[in-house]
């Protein structure tokens, strides 16, 4: 019965599998927060009927079951999420420690209950609470827009202002409107979006193919130690919660990194410390030590929570690519293309019986991924795009006279059109402690070529959110185009 082990894991990844690409559709069908708690739903009802199941074909089954329900939920999520943070917040939700956080109490759970019966009823327990949630989360206000659902977003928008002590700018409504007209201008007999989408333009299908190995790869890499863990020396929970544990640091460090660095040169990073490691597991293995055992589980560790932070960066860079009408079916398809990478990793990464060929392939993968980042292009700072249209060209940044002298005079603009909902929520402000009191209109008028003021443009509402100091009011400024 040996290979029940891994049969077992395979059909539970298969499950992942489905349930993502499941999700990516049913998000952008139906709306992030509807199929986000019935998966909660899902998840907590499998985990109760796992825990009662009388042999190994029922249990594999009702797992196949509960990864469809982790496979939906990491891929509604994040979207879910990411559709209502500015610019230079993005990244955090990639290094949130929740993952880390949940296999450490999982493991402690195990260590102390040395049942899995009872660990399935803790973990069906665990998600309860979160259903409670659905009487305060909004539905995401991009997927309100795009699907001409107007009222409902001003509502939320109203909301979220109320909450934060703002006002809802002036022109919010006009925004709201114009993303849901155009996005009815592309969809042509009521088109519904697919992920035939994702590779009809060769801009979005290069992204698609690209992150999509990178995220089989770092699956791969991620679940095959994960899943080795047994074979390190030492304590097995211990050294469990190790490998877990110090994924939490890395990410922050991650979160960082891609703000600083940008997203592009965060990878790399990652992914080359990522190979060397793997390779010094290599050298270890074939030339062999007194500490041999100890040596191997540093660098193996090492390697997985490089690739884990690694992850976290391109988690945050792949969703960057795509707008919001196809959004989260790319992050379903990144979801679809790892779950792929953890049902093989059982499979090729073997720290039994094939730790030199397990080295090598985790070493290739890390170099490979490497080189796909100098393909895609760079997101740090940049505008999400809410169409097909406005993503197949950069959206420009306009320069602008705020009136405040730290604040940045760039915001984005989708495709000329008046206003995008990035301006709403995303342009970023920086400390403005000696900032003069908020003007309610600060103009600039256009200078032509031959130096001569020409008539006023485009009126832009933007909303300043500042980091530190508060800006009440919202600037209007007029750019010319």
């Amino acid at each position: 019965m040996r290979w029940a082990k891994p049969t077992v894991t395979s059909v539970q990844m298969t499950g992942v599998l489905i349930g993502a690409v499941l999700a990516g559709y049913l998000g952008d069908r139906f709306g992030r927060k509807k199929i986000f708690f019935a998966l909660m739903l899902l998840h907590s009802l499998s985990n109760f009927v796992a825990a009662f199941s009388v042999s190994w074909q029922m249990f594999g089954a009702v797992r196949f079951v509960l990864g469809l329900a982790i496979g939906g939920l990491t891929v509604v999520c994040y979207t879910f999420c990411i559709e209502v943070l500015p610019v230079r917040w993005r990244p955090i939700l990639s290094v949130i420690p929740a993952w880390v956080l949940g296999t450490c109490m999982l493991a402690g759970a195990a260590s102390l209950l040395q049942n899995w019966s009872h660990l399935h009823i803790v973990c069906g327990f665990m998600g309860l609470p979160t259903l409670l949630a659905w009487f305060i989360v909004p539905e995401s206000i991009r997927w309100l827009s795009v699907h001409n659902r107007i009222d409902e977003a001003m509502g939320v928008l109203r909301k979220m202002a109320e909450t934060n002590g703002k006002k809802v700018p002036q022109k919010a409504r006009s925004v709201l409107e114009g993303i849901a007209k155009e996005e009815e201008e592309l969809r042509v007999t009521n088109k519904q979006y697919t992920y035939l989408d994702l590779v009809k333009e060769r801009k979005v299908a290069t992204a698609t193919v690209l992150v999509c190995f990178d995220w089989f790869a770092m699956s791969l890499i991620y679940y095959g130690i994960s899943f080795g863990v047994a074979s390190f020396s030492g304590n097995f929970f211990v050294n469990l919660t190790i490998l877990t544990a110090l994924d939490a640091p890395m990410m922050l460090v991650s979160f960082w990194l891609v703000n600083r660095i940008g997203r592009r040169w965060t990878s790399v990073l990652y992914f080359v410390l990522a190979c060397g490691a793997a390779v010094g597991c290599l050298v270890v293995e074939l030339i062999g030590s007194a500490d041999r055992g100890l040596m191997l589980n540093i660098l193996c560790t090492s390697s997985k929570v490089m690739v884990s932070s690694g992850w976290c960066a391109i988690q945050t860079w792949g969703v960057e690519l795509y707008p919001t009408v196809i959004r989260n079916l790319g992050y379903g398809a990144h979801n679809t293309a790892a779950r792929v990478g953890g049902i093989v990793a059982p499979f090729l990464i073997n720290l039994d019986d094939m730790k030199v060929v397990s080295y090598v392939v985790v070493a290739v993968l890390c170099f490979l991924v490497t080189m796909t980042t100098f393909v895609l292009p760079e997101t740090k700072g940049k505008c999400l795009a809410d169409s097909l249209k406005s993503s197949s060209s950069e959206a420009p940044k306009v320069k602008v006279d705020t009136g405040f002298k730290k604040v940045p005079n760039e915001i984005c603009m989708d495709g000329g059109k008046d206003v995008e909902m990035n301006d709403i929520l995303e342009v970023e402000s920086q400390d403005v402690n000696s900032a003069p009191n908020a003007q309610d209109e600060i103009r600039k008028p256009p200078v032509d070529d031959d130096g001569e003021t020409e008539k006023a443009g485009q009126t832009t509402n933007i909303n300043n959110r500042l980091d530190r100091g508060v800006i009440s009011e919202a600037d209007t400024v007029v750019v010319r185009l």
